[in-house]
């Protein structure tokens, strides 16, 4: 097994494990694999729980299969056997793929596309979904990558997936045409905060304070001249413009 390792680029620390994984898969019946597969999968179940990467074009070729889609529908069926079967978050998707900013972006995207999937689709249909399959999460990533202005690896997202390229370009595109805005959610947001920021200062902080004291300094008769009110009001006008209605209350009749 450490040979294999060397050969399919991987860290021979991953021997051990996918040497027990290939004992047990065998005891099992091999699920229809020959030896060199039954490694190569196990290999690759390996460094996919330790967090590695693997190539899997390579390893279906090291396991003596025709092409990738063999390699896959293998791998699917050997988790099944040992019990691995797994689903793949969006935020494991989203470190694997070194990208973890888009973690949260991307679950919006997985979500909105759900709920669409769900609005859309009868019951019974919507129901026989695999939605656990990789390919969801890492397409919804990649959407969301490509909103925000982020370049996506397409190459890691479909290793990840165990789909084909052509077959996660497809869902990316579906999923981007339901997707919420999610440069217009970030950019509200961080408006809103601003007004919030904006607004403490007015209603009570340093810089209503400090004009305060300025006025308590001039004369009685000043007061009118220095101008404070005509811009408090200016202000508080546009925080309930904004939709800040909380402070429609102070605002002069």
């Amino acid at each position: 097994m450490v040979s294999l390792c060397a050969r399919a680029g991987l860290p021979p620390h991953l021997a051990p494990r996918a040497a027990e994984l290939q004992r047990m898969l065998a005891a099992k019946g091999g699920v229809g694999l020959s030896s060199m597969a039954q490694a190569s999968v196990c290999l690759h179940l390996a460094a996919v729980a330790a967090g590695a990467a693997a190539d899997t074009k390579a390893m279906a070729r090291l396991a003596g299969l025709k092409n990738k889609a063999m390699f896959d529908s293998s791998l699917s069926t050997a988790e099944a056997a040992l019990g691995l079967a797994t689903s793949l978050s969006v935020q494991e998707v989203a470190v694997r793929v070194g990208q973890g900013h888009l973690a949260g972006p991307a679950a919006a995207v997985l979500a909105a596309f759900t709920q669409h999937l769900q609005d859309t689709l009868v019951p019974a249909a919507f129901a026989h979904l695999r939605l656990q399959r990789p390919i969801y999460p890492c397409a919804a990533l990649a959407a969301a990558a490509r909103q925000l202005g982020d370049k996506p690896d397409l190459g890691r997202l479909a290793e990840l997936s165990r789909a084909k390229k052509k077959e996660l370009v497809e869902l990316v595109e579906e999923m981007a045409r339901v997707a919420p805005d999610i440069k217009k959610s970030k950019t509200e947001a961080t408006v809103g905060k601003d007004h919030q920021e904006l607004m403490g200062r007015i209603m009570g902080t340093e810089e209503v304070k400090a004009r305060a004291g300025a006025r308590e300094r001039m004369k009685e008769e000043d007061w009118e001249e220095d101008g404070f009110e005509e811009w408090r009001q200016a202000i508080l006008g546009r925080a309930v413009a904004a939709g800040m209605d909380q402070y429609k209350e102070f605002l002069a009749a």
